[in-house]
């Protein structure tokens, strides 16, 4: 038997945790049977694992050995060049420093349709980084080569788009996003639809940075046809509000505003309401500033018994200018056409803070408490002023105040406990109130 394999060998094999279950493995049984027998056979076998498992121990005990010859080193060496150093002596020689792997071949069994893809993609990467880095002229020069390659692939297109629009170059940043979508559509490339839909994205965006924001909005619709993404809808809902305010600036002009409120103004004095109304809104819209045509506008909601409407107004208008007396005129008369008496006295009485002397104001006043006089004298119950009087929340308030409750309550016992009520001037003026809106009757 060749000395290789030894019986002592074979034994200390045997008590080696690694090789033991190799020695035990009946399937490894007839290689072993034919390496003992043949060992020129080694070469046979030596793509088995095992056998390279085996002989890499067989090497370690050999060196371990006191008894192992030189002839069992050469066949050691002979054999396992390529998966253990040579050992001629028994001081190694210093060890070198490992080579780099060498490169993997490239393989030769790619079909030109692969290999034009593994390019076209090659050329993408190349870009992408050269995007990141924000190079924007390298990363335009490898996705055009990426285009090249491939044509079909409208990806190289799209992402083209976006690093030409970093670079300013917006319409050529359109052009690439169209001719994604139309190179889609004519050639019938079947592109997956959320690069078609980030193709009208990007032009949209692209659309936005020349303030064209009409095509900007319909090319963030067409994105959202193809595919629903939260950031294109919220990117268009703000193009969308940019685009009113714009236009809204845009129509602003104070003098024309004067004159369209002018043309108004003729057009109420000939009863031409509803006409008046389209005029004094124009007016609005070239100066929205200016609390005059709201206060305008507002008389001729009122003509058409458009109550709630000439509120809004006359509430707009004291937002502009707390001090427009006209709008206090006005909404006092809204609320008395509603029957909120305690509310038009509110009114006119700051109204005369501000105008003391002016006589709409004194006989809106006036008006209103003969009103309330009449409605507690009438002994009738009007229950829609009632119903109404309870929707308001000063009523409301002043219901749900506990010494409000009992005085109320002993009023009611006592008629003549009123009187005596009334001498509280934080009191009376909850009673006026409850009177005015034709919740409490007295006498």
């Amino acid at each position: 038997m060749n000395p290789l394999f030894g019986p002592e060998l074979w034994e200390k094999l045997g008590k080696n945790p690694e090789t033991a279950a190799l020695l035990a493995d009946p399937s490894f049984k007839p290689v072993l049977d034919d390496l003992k027998s043949d060992p020129t056979a080694l070469s046979k076998h030596i793509a088995d694992p095992r056998v390279l498992k085996l002989f890499t121990a067989l090497s370690q005990q050999s060196t371990a050995m006191p008894g192992s010859t030189a002839s069992e080193t050469v066949v050691e060496d002979a054999t396992m060049s390529d998966a253990a150093p040579q050992a001629a002596s028994r001081e190694a020689p210093p060890a070198e420093p490992a080579a780099p792997p060498a490169p993997e071949p490239e393989p030769e069994n790619l079909t030109p349709e692969e290999k034009k893809k593994r390019d076209s993609l090659a050329e993408k990467d190349r870009g992408t980084a050269a995007y990141k880095k924000r190079d924007f002229a390298a990363a335009i020069d490898a996705y055009s080569k990426a285009i090249e390659i491939d044509p079909d692939n409208m990806s190289f297109l799209t992402n083209r788009a976006a690093a030409k629009l970093e670079s300013g170059d917006i319409q050529g940043s359109i052009d690439d996003c169209k001719k994604a979508i139309a190179d889609n559509s004519e050639r019938q490339l079947r592109t997956d639809f959320k690069i078609i839909a980030r193709a009208y994205g990007r032009m949209g965006n692209a659309y936005l940075k020349m303030d064209d924001y009409d095509n900007a909005i319909k090319s963030f619709e067409k994105s959202l046809l193809e595919f629903s993404d939260p950031k294109v809808t919220r990117t268009l809902r703000e193009a969308e509000r940019t685009r009113t305010r714009k236009i809204e600036e845009a129509y602003v002009d104070p003098e024309l505003s004067k004159q369209v409120r002018a043309e108004g103004n003729e057009l109420f004095k000939a009863g031409k309401f509803p006409e008046s109304i389209a005029k004094y809104t124009d007016a609005i819209r070239r100066n929205p500033k200016d609390a005059a045509p709201y206060s305008n506008r507002a008389a001729a909601y009122m003509k058409l018994g458009e109550l709630p409407m000439a509120m809004k107004d006359c509430d707009r208008c004291l937002d502009i200018d707390p001090d427009f007396v006209k709008a206090y005129i006005r909404k006092g008369n809204v609320h008395f056409y509603m029957k909120e008496y305690h509310k038009c006295l509110t009114i006119y009485e700051k109204g005369l803070k501000l105008a003391p002397n002016n006589r709409e104001l004194r006989q809106g006043l006036m008006k209103t408490q003969m009103k309330i006089q009449e409605q507690q004298s009438s002994g009738e119950v009007d229950q829609a002023q009632m119903d109404q009087a309870m929707q308001d929340p000063e009523i409301q308030q002043i219901l749900q105040d506990p010494q409000m409750n009992t005085l109320l309550k002993q009023m009611q016992e006592d008629p003549k406990f009123a009187a005596k009520a009334m001498r509280d001037p934080d009191v009376a003026g909850k009673i006026q109130k409850l009177m005015a809106s034709g919740f409490l009757r007295v006498g």
